[in-house]
Order: C-alpha cells, then structure tokens, then sequence
C-alpha cells in the first residue's frame, strides 16, 4: 500500500514541477501574479502573497518538488524492499531432502 502511495504522490509531484518550470510571474507590490500563458487573458492564476522577489517562487519551488521527488522516491524504495522481504519470508520456502522422523526403508518391509 505504501509503494502505490509513493507512486501517486511520485506523479503528483512531477507534475507539479513541470507546471512550475512554466510559470510566467509578474511583481505587484507586495505579491507575485504567476500564470502559465501571458498571452492567454483566461489562464490560469497563482497568486503569491507576501512575495516580493517572484524569482524565489520561479527558482524555490522547482526545487523543493525535486527533493520531495526524491524524498518519496527513497520511501516507495524502502516500502519495495519491505513488501519483498516479507514475501520471500513467507512464500519462498523450499524443502528439500529427507525428513527427519520418516521411516526407514527397513520398516516398510516384511
């Protein structure tokens, strides 16, 4: 269940971060207008509020995306891991040879 998790928010994240690599901001005082088509009067809008330098938003961002990119990455590798412990564990079991206790040939014969 962990691994499928960290795969969704794996995705999540990704696009996140190609949506940031396209943003296009603008400095309005004491917030930063971002939106992904200047030249699309109805695109869509994110504003930042109590952002004065909108190249924290352009350069920061990306980057925390990044590292929870890799940081979920790290999780869904140690949930596999786990998951395959587990399983080897319980279902790869192999028997092999004689069992101790079984009657002897010479028991079985008259």
């Amino acid at each position: 269940m962990g691994l499928v998790i960290s795969a969704v928010v794996i995705a999540f994240q990704c696009y996140h971060y190609t949506l940031t690599n396209s943003y296009s901001c603008k400095e309005m005082g004491e917030y930063c207008s971002c939106t992904l088509d200047p030249e699309d009067p109805i695109a869509r809008t994110f504003t930042y509020s109590g952002v004065t330098d909108c190249s924290a938003i352009v350069s920061t961002l990306p980057i925390y995306y990044l590292l929870q990119m890799v940081l979920n990455l790290a999780q869904a590798i140690v949930c596999l891991v786990g998951a395959f412990l587990l399983w080897k564990h319980r279902y790869q079991v192999f028997f092999a040879g004689l069992q101790t206790g079984s009657p002897s040939a010479q028991n079985w014969q008259k």
